[in-house]
């Protein structure tokens, strides 16, 4: 971190500090992409290589990741695949967008309106990304009265997802039954001969 002076050599506590000094410049070196790394691997300290690095890349404010941030969230789409994965990728993408929120409140009543305001936001943003199998489900969520939070809204949606794959492969499971029932039924044989059209 920078915050105390590292030891001398001849200091007892050397052998502890350079072994965590070279663990950590290895992670930190590891996340990084190898055309970049070779500018900084001959660093010797953690903190020098994340000084580097914070005066070469950092802009002077998070607008920017920010803004991409927010334009991930809203481009995120269900496109076909599983609803956990879907669901998955844009909690990940919340929790990001929390760790960037700067803003404070004092009042208490404040920070619940403003809960509420996000958490419909992202219930929103989560049915607007769902495959259009889900649109019934979808109008029936916001039909609901208190809305659904977005744990609930996901909750309902994957009881639908389950019920409609267990009822497919029901009907899937019958129409099968029935193909084999009718392959399986012995032909009855025509009666031939001269009477054979006589009752």
């Amino acid at each position: 971190m920078g915050k105390t002076p590292f030891p001398q050599e001849t200091d007892a506590s050397y052998a502890k500090w350079y072994a965590e000094n070279k663990k950590v410049k290895k992670w930190l070196l590891t996340s990084i992409s190898p055309d970049i790394m070779k500018r900084y691997i001959r660093l010797y300290t953690t903190r020098e290589i994340w000084n580097a690095l914070e005066k070469t890349f950092y802009d002077g404010s998070d607008e920017s990741q920010l803004f991409s941030l927010n334009q991930r969230v809203f481009s995120t789409k269900q496109t076909g695949h599983p609803l956990s994965t879907y669901y998955g990728d844009l909690v990940e993408n919340f929790q990001e967008l929390d760790h960037h929120d700067r803003i404070i409140m004092k009042d208490p009543d404040d920070v619940i309106t403003y809960r509420k305001f996000v958490e419909r936001l992202r219930v929103h943003i989560f049915l607007n990304g769902l495959d259009v199998e889900f649109e019934q489900v979808r109008g029936e969520i916001l039909r609901k009265d208190p809305i659904l939070d977005l744990e609930e809204a996901y909750a309902y949606i994957r009881r639908d997802s389950v019920h409609r794959t267990t009822l497919h492969n029901e009907v899937d499971r019958i129409e099968t039954s029935a193909m084999v029932a009718r392959q399986a039924k012995p032909k009855t044989a025509r009666p031939t001969g001269p009477n054979s059209d006589q009752n």
